[in-house]
């Protein structure tokens, strides 16, 4: 088996593998997988998943104007038959369309175009921002995933937070599995990224994520998971979000996105989370919880608080915060008071679409919690008769569902911004707008 610890950002990630999946010579080749990563106003990361054994040339151009090809990375196995290309693109306009097209190098000045695609960087000075928020990305509901992302790229959103099991690791509709490995880990994000037609779309969508239980590799996981060094430079790798104007590298795969004067924090909910039995309790783990309040404390304005499961979770019998680690969650709750800053709370995990109010004694004004969860997955059409809860404002089950949230950039330091709820064919659940004042 091949050493987590040989596999770094910076050298060739060495591994062996090969796809579950592997379309027959009859099929007509599909466009690359390409994904545009952590993106601010004048610089963007995209890497894309190409056949390995080619070689490439990839070009940038705005307008009619041919730009400095960008500098390739590239991961990839021995005899492996996929490769995966990073490139960083720096001193961009912001608002301009920018063209990236994908050529294959057949020597002798013989080039053949094979894909190319429209991406923009963030605007300069926004006034609003929209975001779409999912989660639970199955590979099962191959024409669920068609539709959801289709009506996606049609709606144009600033921007897509992916806030956990967008790779289903542990489970394969397509083959049983006997193992968790790091082979296996890996094969199944190479499934993803050739399923989903996010990865297809002809205009990229900045996307930035983190991870739940499923993408990390196990059922439920915890800091005990065996190849968890592994799972997080695989989940680095696929879901690019390096360190540039307004991000900031936190604990395990967590990061610091700052717009304006919104903060939003991605956070690790599994590399270091402790069962529910060890004393004392962790469900982000001591460094990171630091990081956080720090994080909040420093920051002028609000803080979106961001995980793979829900944290006032304590109505239902699932993973939650408020469930797992009650003792920590309390605390948590303790310090988050005492940082004196307006906190809104996204989660996923699910399978429904949520919105609760927490109410003012908790945390000295009223704030929420919104679900999103899940965009193509099971659902569950009798999950909120199952579990009430109390603090619910919204709920739907049965649909598969993702967040529009439109955030208006104008207010700080109080919060405004509005809840859209989508399903399927353009079918609007729920729209309101709020408003968070410390």
């Amino acid at each position: 088996m091949i050493k987590a610890a040989l596999i770094t950002l910076s050298l060739l990630l060495i591994l062996s593998c090969q796809l579950t999946r592997t379309p027959t010579p009859s099929q007509k080749p599909l466009p690359l997988s390409i994904l545009q990563g952590a993106t601010d106003q004048t610089s963007t990361q995209i890497n894309i998943l190409a056949p390995a054994n080619k070689n490439y040339d990839i070009t940038l151009s705005m307008e009619k104007s041919l730009l400095e090809n960008p500098k390739q990375t590239t991961f990839s196995y021995p005899d492996s038959k996929w490769q995966l290309i990073q490139i960083n693109i720096n001193d961009l306009t912001a608002e301009l369309t920018y063209t990236l097209r994908v050529y294959e190098n057949k020597g002798s000045e013989n080039k053949e175009l094979i894909d190319e695609r429209f991406f923009k960087t963030l605007p300069k000075e926004p006034t609003s921002l929209r975001v779409f928020i999912a989660s639970c990305l199955s590979d099962y509901y191959e024409k669920l995933q068609k539709k959801q992302w289709q009506q996606i790229s049609e709606q144009k959103p600033d921007m897509l937070f992916l806030i956990g099991d967008n790779v289903y690791v542990d489970v394969n509709p397509y083959k049983p599995i006997q193992n968790i490995s790091e082979e296996h880990l890996w094969n199944r994000y190479l499934d993803s990224r050739q399923s989903f037609d996010l990865y297809k779309a002809k205009n990229l969508i900045p996307t930035f994520a983190t991870w739940d239980d499923h993408d990390y590799g196990t059922n439920n996981g915890d800091s005990n998971f065996k190849y968890k060094e592994f799972s997080k430079k695989v989940f680095k790798l696929f879901f690019p979000m390096n360190e540039n104007s307004i991000v900031n590298s936190g604990p395990g795969v967590a990061n610091s996105l700052k717009i304006k004067n919104q903060q939003f924090l991605f956070l690790d909910n599994r590399f270091y989370r402790t069962t529910p039995q060890t004393k004392p309790q962790s469900h982000f783990g001591k460094e990171q919880q630091q990081w956080l309040l720090e994080k909040i404390k420093s920051h002028k304005g609000p803080t979106w608080l961001i995980s793979g499961d829900q944290f006032f979770g304590e109505y239902h019998s699932f993973e939650s915060f408020a469930g797992n680690h009650p003792l920590d969650f309390k605390e948590f709750l303790k310090d988050l008071k005492t940082t004196k800053k307006p906190v809104v709370f996204i989660s996923g995990d699910r399978h429904i679409a949520e919105l609760m109010k927490i109410e003012k004694p908790v945390l000295g004004y009223q704030t929420y919690e919104i679900t999103s969860s899940g965009l193509h997955s099971k659902m569950f059409p009798d999950a909120l008769i199952k579990h009430p809860n109390s603090r619910r404002v919204f709920g739907k089950a049965g649909e598969s569902n993702y967040l529009d949230l439109k955030i208006d950039l104008t207010t700080s330091p109080s919060l405004s911004f509005e809840t859209v709820f989508w399903g399927e064919d353009f079918k609007m659940f729920f729209q309101e707008k709020y408003k968070v004042t410390k």
